[in-house]
């Protein structure tokens, strides 16, 4: 980076964080329990009672919610939960939902995506296994489990085309189904699209260690990469051209830094700091990215090319609250710009879904 851009980026800085008092958002949230109690395990039944280990969900559209809870998928719908798929062993089987098994996870991250295309198949990178599973329903309406792609010996290189079975994805853990049903993943240097004809593209990943990815409604495809001290925003095109839209990397931030540690800053997106998120949700018309965990506490919004820090004042009684661990927790969906779903990144978090609306 040149002499003058370090300048440029300093004024920046320093001009957003006198401006972060004024960046609290003072609108008033409420807080409503979507699922699950503060207590450990596995039991399903209705929703307020149901015991939950979950890391991420995704809606159908008929608003049931897909759980991903370690290695079972799980569905909340008219007011209970039950098991779709997993026997609860870590392990790889297809066949049967019921007694198919997945290993998900890897690289120490523990968010694993799950997406759904418009026929309501559903699709999750499973980490350990190298693979990317898919759970439909055959015509006999019984689940079932397949792998959709990976387990091959084909390694792509960067604008290389191969088949979605034959080619080799190193242990995923983000995943995103766009608006023309494509499955998007990453894995060794590529961000990769799998079309429903069973084509991958290798595009090459200039982003960095992504570790959530999610899709908007008119086809772009949005990744969190996050590094020791710095996360960074990136939108993929159909076409595979990435862009950053939002967060400064961490070369940047050491280049005009001296603390080892940045302070989350607010204001112009490019120009803003964000500190280990581990979590994004983006509303469907892809104009706002919601981003937060790691270490923050706080929920932040990407809109207009801002960032802002969304603030509720009954948030800091929970955060005093070491019991329960909760400090806020981060977006893992959007279903448009007033609803906002929410998990937290440390167990006992995964414990609880919750949601924030704004008062009318």
């Amino acid at each position: 980076m040149k002499r003058y851009e370090v300048g440029i980026l300093i004024i920046i800085l320093f001009s957003t964080l006198f401006a972060n008092a004024n960046m609290l958002e003072s609108a008033s949230y409420r807080v409503e329990h979507v699922a699950g109690v503060w207590q450990s395990g596995y039991l399903d039944g209705p929703v307020k009672g149901a015991l939950f280990h979950g890391t991420n969900i995704a809606k159908d559209k008929k608003g049931n919610i897909y759980v991903m809870d370690g290695t079972r998928i799980r569905i909340i719908s008219n007011g209970r939960v039950w098991t779709l798929a997993g026997n609860g062993i870590r392990g790889f089987k297809d066949g049967h939902a019921d007694g198919a098994m997945f290993n998900v996870g890897g690289r120490g991250y523990n968010y694993c995506n799950i997406g759904i295309d418009s026929r309501g198949n559903i699709y999750i990178p499973d980490g350990y296994n190298s693979r990317i599973r898919k759970i439909f329903k055959k015509n006999d309406g019984t689940w079932w489990v397949e792998t959709y792609a990976g387990g091959g010996m084909e390694r792509l290189k960067p604008g290389s085309i191969g088949r979605a079975k034959k080619n080799a994805i190193s242990n995923p853990v983000s995943l995103a189904v766009d608006s023309f049903d494509n499955v998007w993943t990453e894995g060794f240097s590529c961000i990769y699209k799998i079309t429903p004809s069973g084509e991958v593209f290798c595009y090459k990943n200039i982003a960095g260690n992504v570790v959530n990815m999610q899709a908007d409604k008119i086809g772009n495809v949005y990744l969190l990469v996050r590094e020791n001290w710095a996360s960074h925003y990136w939108r993929v095109t159909q076409d595979g051209m990435i862009e950053r839209v939002a967060g400064l990397t961490e070369k940047e931030v050491n280049q005009i830094r001296k603390e080892k540690i940045p302070l989350p800053v607010d204001g112009p997106a490019l120009a803003a700091t964000f500190w280990s998120h581990s979590t994004l949700a983006v509303t469907p018309d892809g104009k706002i990215i919601y981003g937060g965990n790691g270490d923050e506490h706080v929920l932040r919004r990407i809109k207009d090319g801002k960032s802002m820090t969304l603030f509720k004042e009954g948030w800091k009684e929970e955060k005093k609250d070491r019991r329960n661990g909760w400090f806020i927790g981060g977006p893992i969906l959007a279903d448009d710009e007033k609803t906002v779903y929410l998990l937290g990144n440390n167990p006992p978090e995964f414990l609880r879904f919750r949601r924030i609306v704004p008062e009318e």
